[in-house]
C-alpha cells in the first residue's frame, strides 16, 4: 500500500518490487491511488482501487502511506473488509508509530481495532525496558533521575513513566542516544572549531558506541587505494540491526 502524490511512497515500492524480484517473488495486489495533504482521493477513485486490492485475500500488508486522510481509511477498509481483516501490517517505525499511537484512536471511534500483534513495525532502537542491553539500563538510570526532578513540567509524574509506555518509552530511548552520540561528536575542540570542519567530522571514519549500541561506521571521500584497504567512502556501512515489534494493546509493544 502506497500513495502517489508524496516524497515517500513511489520509491519504497519500486525498491520492494525490486528486492522481491531477486527472491523470485512478487507482489500480489497493490493499493495505490494519488493523494496529498489537502485533498483526498475521490470516492470512486479509492473504492475501485480497493476492490482491486481486497481481491488478492492479502495475508500481510507492505504498509508505506503517508500520515493522512487516505491511510486512516484504508486501515478502516483493511480491518472492516472480511477479505483482509486478518492481513499483517507491515510498517517503517516512523509510520508504525503514527498507526500505533494516532491511527489506533482514530479507528477505535469507528468501532474497530488491531487485534494483538496484528501491526508489525520496525524500530531505531531497544524498547525501553529490555535490560539485557546496558544502554537500556543507563537509560532507565538518566531518565528515572530526569523524569523526577524536572518531569512534573512536562505532565510526566512518574519517573517509570517509560516503563508503562512501550511506544513513547523507545521514543524516549531514541533521543537519549541521541545525545549519547551527540556528547561524543561534539567531545574534541579540533572537531568544533567551525561549522564545516564539525559536519566533516561526523562522516570521517567514524563510528558511535553507546555501551553495547553501535551506530556506523560513516565514511566520506577517500583518496587512492583508502577504500581498498578497509576505508569506508561514502556511505554509512554500520546500522545493519532492524528492530521488529508487534503492538499489542494500549500503547504495548513486544518484540
Amino acid at each position: 500500500m502506497y500513495l502517489r502524490g508524496f516524497a515517500f511512497g513511489d520509491q519504497e515500492y519500486n525498491l520492494t518490487v525490486s528486492v522481491l524480484a531477486h527472491l523470485n517473488r512478487e507482489v500480489s495486489g497493490v493499493f495505490d491511488v494519488a493523494s496529498s495533504l489537502s485533498v483526498a482521493a475521490a470516492d470512486d477513485v479509492f473504492n475501485a482501487a480497493w476492490a482491486a486490492f481486497a481481491a488478492a485475500h492479502p495475508q500481510a500488508v507492505l504498509f508505506f502511506g503517508h500520515p493522512g486522510v487516505d491511510t486512516v481509511k484504508f486501515l478502516a477498509y483493511l480491518l472492516s473488509d472480511k477479505r483482509t481483516a486478518g492481513a499483517y501490517v507491515l510498517a517503517p517505525g516512523s509510520l508504525g508509530f503514527v498507526a500505533d499511537l494516532v491511527f489506533r484512536a482514530e479507528l477505535q471511534a469507528r468501532g474497530l481495532s488491531f487485534r494483538p500483534g496484528q501491526l508489525i513495525y520496525t524500530g531505531w532502537n531497544p524498547l525501553a525496558r529490555e535490560t539485557r542491553y546496558k544502554a537500556v539500563v543507563n537509560f532507565q538510570r538518566d531518565m528515572a533521575e530526569y523524569l523526577s526532578t524536572n518531569g512534573s513540567q512536562y505532565g510526566y509524574n512518574d519517573s517509570k513513566y517509560y516503563l508503562k509506555h512501550d511506544s513513547e518509552g523507545e521514543l524516549m530511548m531514541h533521543g537519549w542516544i541521541i545525545g549519547e552520540v551527540l556528547k561524543q561528536a561534539v567531545s574534541s575542540s579540533e572537531w568544533v572549531r567551525n561549522q564545516s570542519t564539525f559536519i566533516e567530522s561526523l562522516y570521517n571514519q567514524r563510528r558511535y558506541v553507546v555501551d553495547d549500541l553501535v551506530f556506523g561506521d560513516f565514511g566520506w571521500n577517500c583518496e587512492g587505494d583508502a577504500a581498498r584497504h578497509g576505508a569506508v567512502c561514502h556511505c554509512n556501512e554500520g546500522g545493519k540491526t532492524v528492530y521488529l515489534k508487534r503492538a499489542l494493546v494500549m500503547g504495548a509493544t513486544s518484540r
